[in-house]
């Protein structure tokens, strides 16, 4: 298993409640998550809490630098045939959506990617 993902999660614009998130996770060369406690979009005044006081999260994903779903890299094809890739929805060529997942899917999902990442030459590596 790959580290505990609430561990490496930061908080960010603290002083903006309806800005207030936690960061982006750059994973490998290959994904950028962003992990959240509240769903994406919502832009209701929050402050965050330790993130291990959560039971679920939302997570975005996406390649970084390229399309996810379809092209050059690839990397939802693959990925596609996971048990936890029903409940991500394309919002956009570039990006996948998956709301309300537990504590344990999230982190199956971030282990699954660091594998995923840790496998491959990195996107650029391609052309």
């Amino acid at each position: 298993m790959a580290d505990d993902f609430r561990s490496l999660l930061e908080t960010i614009y603290p002083e903006e409640p309806t800005q207030t998130c936690y960061d982006d996770l750059a994973i490998g060369s290959w994904f950028t998550a962003s992990i959240q406690a509240r769903r994406p979009y919502d832009d209701s005044p929050m402050t965050l809490k330790d993130p291990h006081s959560y039971d679920t999260f939302h997570m975005s994903l996406m390649t970084r630098g390229g399309v996810i779903t379809y092209g050059e890299w690839d990397a939802w094809t693959e990925l596609s045939n996971k048990p936890w890739a029903e409940k991500f929805r394309e919002d956009y060529p570039f990006l996948l959506v998956a709301e309300d997942l537990t504590v344990e899917e999230t982190q199956r999902i971030y282990d699954d990617l660091v594998r995923f990442a840790a496998s491959r030459k990195a996107p650029n590596e391609y052309k």
